[in-house]
């Protein structure tokens, strides 16, 4: 498979080792009527995603200087102000940073940064902000003070979310871009295999790889899949694991009916729950309520 129409994320950048943050990219120049990531949740999201966001926890989280590593938590609702001034709750003590230089606001469902009228400006992804313009946070987004301090947004559950290995079949790669990239929004380590693999890897090694390390496998069901042969060998491969570690690792979606009634692994498959997003990819409201249910299932237990 061709990597060339996936470029990077920024979600996905703040997977792979706090990377520099690059611009935001989508895959809306393929098919603008199925790609809508989301940039944080708003008041106008379904209630499965406020229900998920009721779980989450956001922080700010030093990447540079004496800040690196250290965690701000921001509040559920409510203004941060970051800046030298020794009175701030992100306090960055660097001669380019002014005294107040930018404030994060939270109304509990989104995250705005502003810069404050700086003097030495505020960044986002490197586009700079104008005096007192708003800014939704996304997952990952890298926000920089004066070209000299720089912080990383992020989110998560208190327990955080368990990793999860996308299993699904060519024809149905692009919903499976579509479900990587929201899981990245919420913070759930994803792997996509054109975005993981790396060049020169043997496919049936990364693949083998994937599935013995990620915490759970969502597997797309659909008749594309299941008569894959490369998803029949990551299935068995599942299996035997689950029933080495003596716990359950599938997480099953579906975008047909075939899983239901299919022979063969698909027995076992629907021994299981399965989530509905058949509709997905004609109806957004349907796949947000869906993937409100499939964040559930991947939170860990605290």
């Amino acid at each position: 498979m061709s990597d060339d129409r996936y470029p990077p994320t920024i979600a996905a950048a703040a997977v792979r080792d706090l990377k520099a943050a690059k611009p935001r990219t989508t895959l809306t120049d393929v098919n603008p009527a199925v790609i809508s990531v989301p940039p944080t949740l708003t008041a106008t999201n379904t209630d499965e995603e406020r229900d998920v966001a009721a779980k989450l926890e956001a922080y700010a989280l030093g990447l540079t200087g004496t800040l690196r590593g250290n965690k701000f938590s921001l509040p559920k609702k409510g203004s941060v102000l970051l800046g030298r001034g020794l009175e701030l709750t992100i306090r960055v003590p660097h001669e380019r940073v002014s005294r107040q230089h930018a404030r994060i606001d939270s109304d509990g469902f989104s995250y705005r940064i502003y810069d404050l009228e700086s003097t030495n400006r505020t960044k986002v992804n490197g586009q700079p902000l104008a005096p007192h313009e708003a800014c939704t946070l996304m997952n990952g987004d890298a926000i920089v003070l004066a070209d000299a301090e720089a912080f990383r947004f992020l989110w998560a559950p208190p327990a955080g979310y368990c990793s999860a290995f996308i299993s699904y079949g060519g024809p149905d790669e692009l919903f499976a871009f579509k479900l990587y990239e929201h899981l990245l929004a919420y913070g759930v380590e994803a792997f996509f295999f054109p975005e993981a693999a790396e060049l020169g890897q043997r496919i049936h090694e990364v693949m083998w790889t994937g599935v013995r390390k990620y915490d759970r496998i969502v597997l797309i069901c659909s008749q594309h899949s299941l008569t894959r042969p490369g998803v029949v060998t990551e299935l068995n491969n599942l299996f035997d694991r689950e029933a080495q570690e003596g716990t359950n690792l599938l997480v099953p979606i579906m975008l047909d009916d075939y899983v239901l009634s299919a022979p063969g692994l698909a027995e076992r498959i629907r021994a299981r729950v399965i989530g509905n997003f058949k509709a997905a990819l004609q109806n957004e409201t349907t796949f947000r309520n869906a993937l409100g249910r499939l964040l559930r299932s991947l939170e860990r237990k605290s």
